[in-house]
């Protein structure tokens, strides 16, 4: 009855402290402000610690409860979390007035015996005092005490350190440990050493065994409740429980699992020798108190050790064995070796004071771990050794770039570091160069200190790369050679235009950069001169070089020939290309239209027998007809008229036919189309005459004067008085003709004369009548001083009978009827004559005028066929 009396009490109690929870808790999440919550007689105190199952994990839930001198909340609470790994929580400045605290940790944790964070949640509370202390851990041994200790402070009114004494001492009874005095639960560490931290331990690793986060909190439960009243354990399935989990427990792996989750943590600790406080045997007796287990010893883990080789551990003499007898030792993938003779048996007694250590074969991997052990009792220790990884200090080789082609290169030297034995090392490509010397094969063994290389041939082709692999130990060292790309820095040539037909042009030359090796270079037209020299079609360049293209223009015209340069894997045009062809055709001139002569922007030509007059347009390539009233005396064809345009006027006149000559002068004028006889020429009837204006004068002269017999037709031979070299001057504003100096050469007729910069120029023309006997001379006439002065001969006077003319920039276009392949070009400035350029259009005869720098060429068959018109662009200068 009493005990129901005290469940109810303590039912009672709870409910209350739900309510105060309810009702007053306050939550404080650190940092707090210390006067948020702080009455007068309150203390702000700083408070922190760790959770520990293995280690709770970041984002645990941390309660701190308020609890008077019967330890029943008084309401205040205060809330932080784990901000770690570690399982560590702090609180700052906590507003206290009683020295008793309850602290709860809600949360995941490390499951030291799975080696893994649980799947759930796992609840630990902890009581302490913190009058004196500032470092309060919670645990499975502050949570087993916790109901035993309020019941007996409530129930039988002990003093807090009492009942925390004596409710350790009960709980470590249950698990069959005995301990004169042990720390308070809330200051033990299971990542410290100590035999008091090898108990919670020890405690913590039997209760979690193979149990889930459930199975643990249900054994939990049941523990705290079976202790609470007596602090016995009275249960008959628990003892049963924590000995089949005692015995199942992997000691060296709960060991391995928490130094490996602190290392991860990067945190040293050293784990408390939990093992001897666990009944491995099931025996009842602890391990620690077997009399068959030495005192503690360890092998010395041995590293970076060469492959497939023996290794002995460190010798150890054995200490706390039972002193009458013998115990057994037990190695594993190792010999034995006690007091120096190796033990053949894979189990053998040994007493204390033996000598004993382990040999061990090494892997023959890399990096590759073997493991020994030797169990002696219930104490087993390995002996671990690790094989070097083989591998190299950090090893490369610098590429080359911009190589010859098809050229051996060694790459830069190398020596080798962190290799402490003999290591095979490959070449996928390339000779090995070892210490100096090139080997014969592509395998070989190297150790620190030895110095490599690689030789290696690059690539036949431009810009290609060759790659060769140096392979230490599966670290490889890569080698690349790349060619050139064997082109020249941008560069180009000029193209040339209007070049001269079948002429030799030599391009601008070019300085070559860029080319770091000898370079073909090949031209598939032309010539190529290098450094000034012909060189043919192909030779070698490199930077520095000058490089010209010697090339024939086409022999037509508006024609482009190109020639390819190739330079290594460059490509590279030069062109030339011929002028535009100088005549083009312009529109038909009409049928029957002769003597043509330029007035103003228009060329004229008449048709007396069809009463019009063409005129034709330069600027619209077109002939206008107009019908016109001639002369009487124009009704018949008359030949070798003279004729000449003095600003708006044309000027015809003389000439004969078969039946007569003539000596008249009619002026006409295209703007009122209106003919008006002028003066007549004063000298003899005259044909065959020729004319030139000057100014606004005209000059006519030389000739031949006929006398013909009324109505008989043709020459008659008897009565030819002669060719003349009479000169005239005829001055249109007074109508009026006057006599000038004769011509000084010998007399002709058909001569051709045009002026230059206000001198006349009278050249060429027949010396007879018939016989073809050409005059070769020239003579300049100024009309200031009335005087001729004789000028350079015609050029290849034997085709110099009969020539048409006309005058552009200055300079006289002349061709010979006779010798219609290009025109002779006078410059009375050199008073020189020079062949033009361009061939003549052809045709059985033409007569030529010029406007706006251009040449018009009517051609005819005979004098009443007039066809075609041509304009011909001289060349620019």
């Amino acid at each position: 009855m009493l005990r129901n009396s005290a469940n109810i009490l303590i039912i009672i109690s709870s409910l209350c402290f739900f309510l105060c929870c309810q009702e007053d808790e306050e939550t404080i999440t650190p940092p707090v402000v210390k006067d948020s919550i702080a009455t007068d007689s309150s203390v702000a105190i700083d408070l922190k610690g760790y959770v520990q199952k293995g280690p709770f994990i970041n984002g645990t839930a941390i309660t701190l409860s308020e609890l008077n001198e019967k330890l029943i909340p008084t309401g205040k609470n205060f809330t932080t979390q784990i901000a770690d790994n570690k399982g560590s929580f702090s609180l700052k400045e906590i507003p206290i007035q009683s020295k008793y605290v309850q602290l709860q940790a809600d949360g995941f944790y490390f499951d030291e015996v799975k080696g893994e964070k649980s799947s759930a949640q796992l609840t630990l509370f902890a009581l302490a005092d913190i009058s004196d202390a500032s470092t309060v851990n919670v645990n499975l041994l502050s949570h087993l005490e916790r109901n035993r200790v309020i019941y007996l402070m409530q129930e039988e009114e002990q003093e807090f350190e009492q009942a925390k004494q004596q409710a350790q001492q009960e709980i470590l009874t249950a698990f069959g440990i005995t301990q004169d005095s042990l720390v308070s639960s809330e200051h033990l560490d299971i990542s410290q050493d100590g035999d008091h931290n090898a108990i919670l331990l020890a405690i913590s690793a039997i209760l979690q065994g193979n149990n889930s986060v459930a199975e643990l909190s249900e054994l939990l439960a049941n523990l705290v409740t079976d202790l609470r009243e007596d602090g016995q354990l009275n249960s008959e399935t628990i003892p049963a429980q924590l000995k089949k989990q005692s015995i199942s427990l992997d000691l060296p792996q709960i060991r391995k699992n928490l130094v490996q989750r602190y290392a991860d943590l990067g945190v040293e600790v050293t784990i408390p020798n939990f093992e001897q406080y666990i009944d491995s045997d099931g025996d009842g007796i602890l391990n620690k108190d077997e009399d068959d287990t030495p005192e503690e010893f360890s092998f010395t883990s041995q590293e970076n050790v060469a492959t497939s080789t023996e290794l002995f551990s460190n010798e150890i003499t054995l200490t706390g064995l039972k002193e009458e007898g013998a115990s057994d030792a037990h190695a594993t993938q190792s010999t034995l070796f006690i007091n120096g003779k190796a033990m053949q048996d894979s189990v053998v007694q040994v007493r204390n004071g033996d000598n004993i250590k382990l040999q061990i074969t090494s892997s023959s991997q890399y990096a590759d771990t073997t493991v020994a052990s030797l169990s002696i009792g219930t104490l087993t220790r390995n002996f671990t050794v690790i094989t070097d990884d083989y591998l190299p200090e950090a090893i490369s080789f610098m590429n080359q770039k911009d190589v010859a082609v098809d050229s051996w290169y060694t790459s830069d030297t190398i020596t080798v570091r962190g290799l402490p034995y003999p290591t095979p090392t490959t070449i996928d490509n390339g000779i090995i160069v070892k210490n100096g010397i090139e080997l014969t094969t592509d395998t070989t063994s190297i150790i620190t200190g030895d110095k490599l290389a690689i030789k290696l041939l690059s690539h036949q082709e431009y810009y290609s790369s060759t790659s060769s692999i140096l392979s230490i130990n599966g670290i490889e060292a890569p080698f690349q050679l790349t060619t050139d790309n064997y082109t020249p820095d941008e560069f180009s040539f000029t193209s040339i235009k209007n070049a001269k037909r079948d002429s030799v042009y030599t391009s601008e030359p070019i300085t070559i950069s860029g080319l770091p090796h000898p370079t073909p270079i090949d031209i598939d037209r032309g010539t190529l001169l290098i450094n000034g020299k012909l060189s043919g079609t192909n030779a070698l360049v490199i930077s520095g070089d000058q490089i010209a293209v010697k090339l024939t223009a086409s022999s037509d015209y508006e024609t482009a020939l190109s020639s390819s340069i190739q330079i290594g894997a460059s490509y590279h045009t030069i062109s030339i290309t011929t002028g535009l062809n100088p005549w083009q055709k312009k529109a038909d001139i009409p049928e029957g239209a002769y003597y043509s002569l330029v007035v103003n922007d228009n060329l004229i030509a008449i048709a007396p027998s069809l009463s019009q007059v063409f005129i034709y347009s330069f600027t619209q390539d077109t002939w206008q007809t107009i019908p016109s009233v001639f002369p009487d005396e124009f009704q018949y064809f008359r030949a070798e008229m003279i004729s000449f345009s003095i600003g708006d006027i044309a000027f015809y006149g003389l000439g004969s036919n078969p039946d007569k000559a003539y000596r008249d002068f009619w002026a006409y004028n295209p703007k009122s189309n209106t003919w008006t006889r002028k003066a007549d020429f004063p000298g003899n009837n005259l044909a065959g005459a020729t004319a030139f204006t000057i100014g606004d004068k005209g000059y006519i002269g030389t000739g031949k004067h006929i006398n013909y017999l009324t109505g008989v037709p043709g020459y008659d031979e008897e009565n030819i008085n002669s060719l003349t070299n009479e000169f005239w001057e005829y001055d249109p504003t007074t109508n009026q003709w006057i006599q000038k100096a004769d011509f000084p050469g010998e007399r002709r007729h058909n001569a051709t004369s045009f002026s230059i910069n206000e001198k006349g120029y009278l050249l060429a023309g027949n010396l007879t009548l018939h016989t073809p006997e050409y005059a070769p001379d020239m003579y300049e006439y100024n009309p200031y001083t009335d005087q001729w002065i004789l000028k350079a001969e015609v050029p290849e006077p034997q085709y110099a009978g009969r020539a048409t003319s006309c005058v552009i920039n200055s300079k006289a276009y002349v061709s010979f009827y006779y010798d219609m392949h290009q025109f002779q070009v006078y410059d009375p400035v050199g008073n020189s004559w020079i062949l033009s350029e361009d061939d003549l259009f052809q045709d059985s005869g033409f007569s030529i005028s010029s406007f706006n720098n251009k040449i018009y060429a009517k051609s005819y068959k005979n004098y009443l066929n007039v066809t075609e018109l041509w304009e011909y662009t001289p060349p620019q200068e």
